[in-house]
């Protein structure tokens, strides 16, 4: 329902969030870094802070984490065929924009779901990406051999 009733602006983002759960439960997750460090992990596609005073956070998309042996055949059904390629955490991210897809959105993420890969699978949907990266997920060689201070950033681009 929620895509039915709201259009997200052009800037989203795709998280992962634990609601706080202390019961039993066979999927219930344990993320020490997290401030509700037990619960229910959920895949988020929510829109960025707007420019409209609270038009911010509104969550468009969400895929609760079941365990390893979760069936992902709802999330096969809605990915297009030619991201069977993509890992488990970048088709997350296919799975979660899918109806924004060719819509000029722009997609921010995490390390965690961020790779080059990814950025350029997006970049051909036109649909567009940011995000910090993890060393191992193809860093273009010409940042691999920047010397970067703490805090700094460099960024690559490519003509299209």
């Amino acid at each position: 329902k929620f895509q039915e009733v709201y259009q997200p602006r052009r800037d989203v983002c795709v998280d992962e969030s634990l609601l706080l759960w202390k019961g039993r439960l066979l999927f219930r997750q344990y993320i020490p870094l997290k401030r509700a460090r037990f619960g229910i992990k959920i895949y988020l596609c929510c829109e960025s802070d707007g420019e409209v005073s609270g038009s911010g956070g509104y969550c468009y998309r969400f895929k609760i984490y079941a365990g390893k042996e979760d069936n992902v055949s709802d999330i096969q059904q809605v990915i297009p065929a030619d991201a069977e390629h993509l890992s488990v955490s970048e088709r997350m991210v296919v799975y979660l924009i899918a109806p924004l897809l060719g819509k000029g959105h722009h997609v921010y993420c995490d390390n965690w779901y961020t790779s080059l890969r990814l950025f350029l699978y997006l970049l051909e949907k036109q649909t567009l990406a940011c995000g910090t990266i993890r060393v191992g997920r193809g860093i273009p060689e010409q940042l691999q051999l920047v010397q970067l201070d703490k805090g700094a950033s460099s960024v690559v681009t490519e003509k299209l």
